[in-house]
């Protein structure tokens, strides 16, 4: 369940799986991937989601209520880079931890620090019909740099509000929940994706010059992984039968192993890694 780095991720898993035996194949023919596009902000989404966009990976509640052990299975989940940060120049991005204070006001109990603003066009895109280009709306609306809510908040709320989700149905999932890392970015200068400001507040954009290609190795000091700094806290504090998968570091010295072209600093070759 995932964003496109997840997806990416899981065809070219299946891609050496085709060549593999004819068992590995055969297995993971049974496997899918769910394109969520981006965090849910209600349980009653999640349950949308989970009931009909990941239905294969969800008991149902007569099942769940059974006495016995968790049912067989792995569920991978990762949402992130459909998030970007709020940037006034190639170098220059707003950030502030939202974790401390998100996760103080869950233990005061106080539920309504997580709520999240909807955009007024949110309404027209609902789950009903035509799932996938509703959902796409959807996201791109909820991951507008420019909303109410600043970027790095929405992201903790919505891993906040998944995580909870999780453990208060934990019968309902297979028996391993696993989140794994967002891939980490390494643009020039903010090591973030920094141009989706410019598209939306041209006035505050500011043009810096920067020599080099658009997708250089990690600096230090750079945003390249806030995406994790972000989750991993929020799964570890709220979720702890989930299994958290670390990777990032694996790519921090792969800087030219895309998946695409030059200018794609996002997906990576992930099978071979």
């Amino acid at each position: 369940v995932g964003d496109t780095a997840m997806d990416q991720l899981f065809w070219s898993l299946r891609g050496l799986a085709d060549k593999a035996d004819k068992v590995t194949i055969d297995h993971w023919k049974s496997l899918a991937i769910h394109p969520w596009r981006c965090g849910a902000r209600s349980d009653k989404e999640l349950l949308a989601l989970f009931e009909r966009g990941g239905k294969s990976l969800f008991r149902d509640s007569a099942a769940a209520a059974q006495p016995g052990k968790l049912e067989p299975g792995v569920l991978v989940l990762n949402l992130g880079n459909r998030y970007d940060l709020r940037c006034f120049s190639e170098r220059d991005c707003k950030y502030t931890d939202p974790v401390p204070a998100l996760l103080d006001a869950l233990q005061r109990g106080d539920k309504k620090t997580l709520n999240i603003n909807p955009h007024p066009a949110e309404k027209e895109a609902h789950l009903i019909n035509d799932f996938n280009n509703r959902r796409e709306k959807l996201c791109s609306l909820r991951n507008s740099v420019a909303g109410t809510e600043p970027p790095e908040s929405a992201y903790a709320k919505d891993l906040i509000r998944l995580a909870l989700f999780v453990e208060r149905h934990r019968r309902r999932l297979p028996l391993l929940v696993v989140w794994l890392d967002t891939t980490p970015q390494h643009f020039k200068g903010s090591g973030t994706y920094p141009f989706t400001s410019k598209q939306q507040a041209k006035s505050t954009w500011k043009k810096v010059d920067m020599p080099g290609p658009l997708c250089q190795e990690f600096e230090e000091g750079a945003q390249a992984t806030w995406r994790n700094d972000i989750a991993r806290r929020i799964w570890e504090a709220v979720s702890p039968s989930t299994l958290i998968v670390r990777t990032q570091s694996v790519l921090y010295d792969r800087a030219e192993d895309h998946a695409l072209e030059e200018y794609d600093c996002t997906n990576w070759c992930q099978a071979s890694a």
